[in-house]
């Protein structure tokens, strides 16, 4: 069952949105510049634990890096309000 739920949308109307809710709250936070260690701090979470959902993020949405994650987020979470 984990198996399965895992590789499915979080989000059942877009299946374009793979990602999770904290995954879209980081995503958003990369969106509007803040650093790996602002993250950290604005989230109350470990450095490497922001790197390693970053990395998540981009191999879910296959991003190779901060702008091509962000310009995937203006088109995937537009509709979405932003923090």
């Amino acid at each position: 069952m984990i198996e399965r739920n895992r590789n499915q949308s979080h989000f059942p109307g877009n299946p374009d949105n793979p990602l999770t809710p904290k995954e879209i709250e980081i995503l958003r936070m990369v969106a509007a510049g803040y650093s790996n260690s602002r993250i950290s701090q604005e989230l109350f979470v470990s450095l490497p634990t922001v790197k390693s959902h970053i990395y998540t993020i981009y191999r879910k949405i296959n991003a190779p890096n901060r702008v091509q994650a962000v310009l995937w987020a203006l088109k995937n979470l537009s509709h979405r309000p932003v923090k």
